[in-house]
């Protein structure tokens, strides 16, 4: 047996502070095509602002469609085509030819806290997480629902970073 500690990369934390659960606005950071733990064609997606981070792992079937329908079009690209689908007629599994259109667009996220599967050990219940619920256009947000204000507000043309000189 080979040893793994000497094979393996070191898993990396994200330094991202997490958004938390409310309306904002992002700009597509990441868009990858990945698997889904019952391998289901997902989208792996990193949702950033100024104020900070939210992944969304979208899986791909047949009662989803519409939730991708809404990221393309809160997004602004065109929705898929035939010659847009890995396997037109078997899967659901998009090229990363358009999962690419995606990239670097601005978007509406609506965050709401949900249950994960994990148990608080002090309290016996589910710990909750933010999650990604939905996209809409960016437009129709006044701004990122960030506690004490936001860095970021409709009409920028991107999020504001503190740069240190």
């Amino acid at each position: 047996m080979t040893n793994p500690f000497q094979t393996t990369d070191p898993w990396e934390v994200s330094l991202d502070r997490m958004l938390p659960a409310g309306n904002h606005v992002v700009d597509i950071a990441e868009a990858e095509d990945d698997t889904s733990s019952n391998n289901n064609p997902q989208l792996k997606l990193k949702l950033a602002n100024g104020d900070g981070a939210i992944r969304d792992w979208l899986t791909i079937t047949e009662g989803t469609v519409s939730k991708v329908v809404a990221l393309a079009q809160a997004a602004g690209i065109r929705l898929p085509e035939d010659d847009d689908l890995a396997e037109p007629g078997v899967s659901l599994r998009l090229k990363q030819s358009w999962i690419d259109l995606l990239f670097n667009k601005r978007v509406g996220i609506v965050v709401r806290d949900e249950e994960s599967n994990k148990v608080d050990p002090n309290t016996g219940g589910f710990i909750m997480r933010p999650r990604v619920q939905g996209y809409v256009d960016w437009t129709r947000i006044a701004k990122s629902d960030i506690p004490n204000g936001s860095s970021f507000q409709a009409g920028q043309s991107k999020p504001k970073t503190d740069i240190p000189f």
